[in-house]
């Protein structure tokens, strides 16, 4: 729903981006199959490869548990308040926001303070245009049921065949 967005917005002092808006308005964008992404790891994190993964973006609803307002909630007292959680990474991992200049950041839930924020793009759009999907003979010792997608050069008009999607309604 518009009207969830805009309160959402609001609420968070955060102008969210048109084409996540577009994308979200009726509810979370689950990938089909894995969605993957480069980032520069620093020296010493723990991380899962040098491919970091996205199962969903957060729906626009004001409830249901993969709604932008309940995760923003939940994880309000571990995230920097200049973050806005956008959507699930891996391993309990969260895609963000920066309310401050629109970077889009990989949030770590598991490193220390100094260094469980990772620049991921400039904006929101240059990050979907960096989502990969995982190749099919690749063997990530996953059973998961993950959703995946394609994404056409010209973002924002992404035919059916390129983004599968479910609405949690």
């Amino acid at each position: 729903d518009p009207n969830d967005i805009l309160l959402f917005e609001t609420e968070h002092s955060v102008k969210l981006p048109l084409t996540f808006k577009e994308l979200i308005v009726d509810g979370p964008i689950w990938f089909k199959d894995l969605v993957h992404f480069k980032a520069d790891v620093p020296p010493g994190a723990e991380f899962y490869g040098e491919y970091l993964s996205m199962f969903f973006l957060y729906g626009g609803g004001s409830t249901g548990d993969n709604s932008l307002e309940n995760a923003n909630a939940y994880f309000r007292p571990q995230v920097s308040s200049h973050l806005i959680l956008i959507g699930d990474g891996e391993g309990g991992d969260q895609i963000c926001l920066n309310k401050r200049n629109g970077e889009i950041i990989y949030w770590v839930h598991d490193e220390d303070e100094d260094n469980c924020e990772l620049l991921l793009a400039k904006d929101f759009d240059t990050f979907m245009h960096t989502l990969e999907i995982l190749p099919e003979e690749e063997d990530y010792g996953s059973e998961s049921a993950c959703i995946s997608a394609s994404f056409s050069s010209d973002f924002g008009k992404l035919t059916p065949e390129e983004l599968a999607y479910y609405n949690n309604r």
